[in-house]
């Protein structure tokens, strides 16, 4: 439940068995060092996970097992996506999402890039989080298109969701903190267009 609803990756999770909660701690500038993301995560975990294993927390075999968890749960998701309901979710053939030869035909959608100089890179405001996407970044899109969920990775390469990718070198965690920031500010400072994304998913799902 906690890579799915929360965090999808631990950051420094070997630094936790030391942390405690900060008296200073500003949600606003959670995602503004690493200090603000280990404080920010720990009180997430601390939501999280029951109570009655909150004391093995100073355990670093706890956190390896954690985090093992977790990486078998980002698989297991996007497994199921890509072999089971891929195909509907972006309007393609299963055979488009089977291996990473045919996923890359989607890599413009996912935010790869050709500079002038010819150097690539991946871009973490890409299409795919877009809804009726134009060409460049509008507040009142993003984070709007019904495919997003997950869908990064699932149309990528890499055949596994790590931190960064293999194949890809899409920094996978440092954009997924980046949205989290977006939206956490946003929320903080009831920005309409962010509070109106909100609004669209809750509608949605409830």
């Amino acid at each position: 439940k906690f890579t799915y609803m929360n965090m999808m990756w631990l950051r420094h999770p070997e630094q936790l068995t030391d942390l405690s909660l900060a008296a200073d701690y500003d949600p606003m500038k959670r995602f503004d060092s690493l200090d603000g993301k280990l404080q920010g995560q720990l009180r997430e975990l601390q939501q999280a996970v029951p109570s009655k294993f909150h004391e093995e927390f100073t355990n670093i075999l706890f956190w390896k097992e954690f985090k093992s968890q977790m990486q078998q749960q980002r698989s297991n998701g996007i497994t199921r996506i890509r072999h089971t309901v891929g195909a509907s979710i972006f309007d393609c053939k299963p055979s488009e999402l089977d291996t990473a030869t045919a996923r890359m035909k989607f890599k413009e959608d996912i935010g790869f890039i050709e500079e002038a100089d010819g150097t690539t890179r991946y871009k973490s405001l890409c299409l795919i989080l877009y809804k009726d996407y134009e060409g460049h970044h509008e507040k009142r899109k993003i984070f709007l298109n019904p495919s997003l969920f997950q869908a990064r990775y699932t149309l990528s390469v890499d055949m596994q969701l790590q931190p960064v990718g293999s194949s890809t070198n899409i920094h996978y965690q440092d954009d997924f903190e980046y949205y989290l920031k977006y939206l956490h500010k946003g929320v903080q400072t009831e920005d309409r267009h962010i509070m109106a994304i909100f609004r669209t998913w809750n509608e949605h799902f409830y």
